[in-house]
């Protein structure tokens, strides 16, 4: 008995242990999902980051061409062919400009519409993350209890057979020892 008493201890023991470190993969698990949404973090900054720079380069490049067809404009000579021709030049200009321009507001919206997913997807992934660092938990936890619900009722038979056989063998020492008669 015990030796079986032994045995559950060292059973405990080593259930503890391998709780331990059950525990410390997950908490280990958990640190990196921490550091991967960190480090996403980054990412979406440096994505704003760069939106910015996007953005302050398209109105530097905005400004640019309205003042360089300004100059164009006002440099416009008084001849009527000339004045047309400088015409037709600028409205030609002007359409590669604005084509270039919506273009421009095209990869704005485009990269803005990009950045809107990466940080939807990340946000997705972290949470799906979570839930199953969660789950694992839930599960290790209750795998804990039911070993040591397990363990609880070997404890139990073990006692009771203890028991038993010490009151069997106590009841049969008596029994068995003789009664001298008189």
């Amino acid at each position: 008995l015990q030796k079986q008493l032994a045995t559950l201890s060292r059973e405990k023991s080593a259930l503890e242990a391998r709780l331990a470190t059950e525990k410390a993969a997950v908490e280990a698990q958990l640190a990196r999902v921490q550091n991967e949404n960190q480090n996403l973090a980054q990412e979406v900054k440096q994505k704003e980051k760069e939106k910015v720079q996007l953005e302050a380069m398209l109105e530097q490049e905005q400004e640019y061409i309205t003042n360089r067809l300004q100059k164009q404009i006002q440099q416009a000579g008084d001849g009527r062919r000339d004045l047309e021709m400088q015409v037709r030049e600028v409205d030609q200009k002007l359409f590669e400009e604005h084509e270039k321009l919506l273009r421009k507001e095209k990869e704005k919206v485009d990269l803005e519409n990009q950045l809107e997913q990466e940080q939807e997807y990340i946000s997705n992934r972290l949470q799906m993350k979570i839930v199953q660092v969660q789950a694992e938990k839930a599960a290790l936890e209750q795998k804990l209890a039911d070993d040591e619900e397990l363990l609880q009722e070997k404890v139990k038979e073990l006692v009771l057979q203890y028991v038993s056989a010490y009151i069997a063998s106590s009841a049969s020492s008596h029994s068995s020892s003789p009664v001298n008669s008189p």
